[in-house]
């Protein structure tokens, strides 16, 4: 990796290249769910603070989800 490269960006074209095809960062429904508010207190509009499989939306659950996929859950 680029050690002067900003992680921002770099964040952006990973997003662009693997999740934006399925997700968008509102809360419109593309193939898979809205990212919009992921985060925040009130979570995203389609899991809420809770994603299906019972876990807390948090970044742990988070990384978690997408590592192992969300098959079943949606």
């Amino acid at each position: 990796p680029d050690p002067n490269a900003n992680p921002v960006s770099a964040a952006g074209l990973v997003f662009q290249t693997n999740c934006a095809s399925c997700h968008a960062m509102n809360s419109q429904k593309v193939v898979g769910p809205g990212l919009g508010g992921l985060f925040s207190p009130e979570g995203t509009a389609a899991y809420g603070t809770q994603f299906p499989n019972g876990e807390e939306v948090n970044e742990e659950s988070f990384y978690e989800w997408m590592r192992n996929g969300s098959a079943g859950y949606t």
